[in-house]
């Protein structure tokens, strides 16, 4: 049953895997045109298998959403959805504060999804330290968001900085 073959997506190393695997959980769900694999590892033996830590893997496959604006509007939806019931799985809080890093090559088209995606999310960590009653009643989460870059431009490693600023920010 050993998993041959190299995959950063847990989805894809679990379908290559003959048969059922002990210690995998596999979800699917469609919504709204979009694909969700979840990816639960939750035994040792299981990890080592795959090549991925225990732990919780999610796969939105939004397909084509980007050619419509409505669909591409409802995978925001659910891409946001996802993320914000594992955080608050993970810190069992409803209200929590998230560190969003986008990794990536800003300057190759291939690699720059990490940096163009930090583009988007609404910053409210400073809000919150600037007036703790202006930040309540905007009824979101603190969140803070950084593109590191990438070594070749930084001479830093992506995983250092990002090490650093957590250390700072201390996110849930």
């Amino acid at each position: 049953k050993r998993f041959v073959g190299r995959s950063d997506v847990a989805s894809e190393a679990v379908s290559r895997i003959d048969g059922e695997l002990s210690g995998v959980v596999k979800t699917e769900y469609a919504k709204g045109g979009v694909r969700v694999t979840k990816i639960k590892i939750t035994e040792y033996g299981a990890s080592e298998i795959i090549g991925k830590p225990q732990g919780e893997y999610v796969t939105v496959d939004i397909g084509k959403a980007y050619e419509d604006d409505s669909a591409f509007q409802a995978a925001i939806g659910v891409v946001s959805a996802e993320i914000s019931g594992i955080i608050k799985r993970k810190t069992g809080k409803r209200q929590f504060s998230a560190f969003v890093v986008g990794l990536g090559n800003s300057e190759l088209t291939s690699d720059a999804i990490g940096p163009e995606t930090a583009k988007g999310i609404i910053v409210t960590r400073h809000i919150k330290e600037f007036s703790e009653r202006i930040f309540e009643e905007m009824n979101f989460n603190s969140v803070s968001v950084a593109v590191p870059g990438v070594l070749g431009s930084t001479g830093i490693e992506s995983s250092a900085a990002v090490k650093a600023l957590s250390k700072e920010i201390n996110p849930d």
